[in-house]
């Protein structure tokens, strides 16, 4: 996984929320390092797999074990991580990053 599929705004939402988890303990962070690149691989070989996002050409992915999904686009332009959203975020905030 490259950060660089990341649009910026996600890269710091990934970060923080590692940060966070390393403040709890360092395991934590580590599996959730893990899974969202167990899940950003998946996205990237099959994004076919998860829903599409009302109009949008994005899509969602759940990362398992925490209460987070990745919203993200493939496509001509490539594979590229919208954001990394708590499922408590109010819905649809990232929707201008579409236009980046």
């Amino acid at each position: 996984m490259s950060l660089d599929e990341f649009h910026p705004a996600a890269r710091i939402e990934f970060q923080d929320t590692i940060d966070r988890y390393a403040d709890v303990e360092e395991r934590l962070a580590a599996d959730f390092l893990d899974r969202v690149e167990q899940v950003v691989d998946v996205c990237r070989r099959h994004p076919g797999w998860h829903a599409r996002i009302d109009e949008t050409d994005a899509r969602t992915a759940l990362v398992d074990r925490f209460p987070y999904h990745l919203i993200f686009t493939s496509g001509e332009i490539g594979f590229r991580v919208i954001a990394v959203v708590h499922h408590s975020r109010r819905p649809g905030y990232w929707i201008d990053r579409l236009e980046d």
